[in-house]
């Protein structure tokens, strides 16, 4: 492996939410994947994006979703904001990127 992919591997680890929030941010508003698990325990597959401002009135979030665990996306499928509770991330696929470490 190399060595830029054991520093990910530790810090996914590590600190796995810290991991999630800089792989999707490193995505830079291109479409990815992610496979989590819903509040109701149902598991959901979303093609997603980050950056977008369509619908945004400029008034923002009155928390900040990454310290209680969330990652905000746009949801492609449905044309709306979705919340993702980092912790139940299952899978994660950028171009070029699949992260896929506790399946193996």
């Amino acid at each position: 492996m190399e060595t830029r992919e054991l520093e990910q591997k530790k810090l996914f680890f590590e600190n796995p939410r810290e991991y999630y929030r800089q792989l999707v941010n490193s995505s830079e508003g291109k479409i990815f994947s992610v496979e989590f698990v819903k509040k109701n325990g149902e598991l959901r597959k979303m093609n997603a994006r980050i950056s977008v401002k369509k619908g945004v009135n400029g008034k923002g979030l009155k928390y900040n979703p990454f310290e209680r665990g969330y990652l905000v996306v746009y949801d492609m499928g449905s044309d709306g904001f979705r919340t993702i509770n980092i912790d139940t991330i299952k899978d994660i696929s950028l171009v070029g990127i699949h992260k896929d470490y506790l399946k193996g």
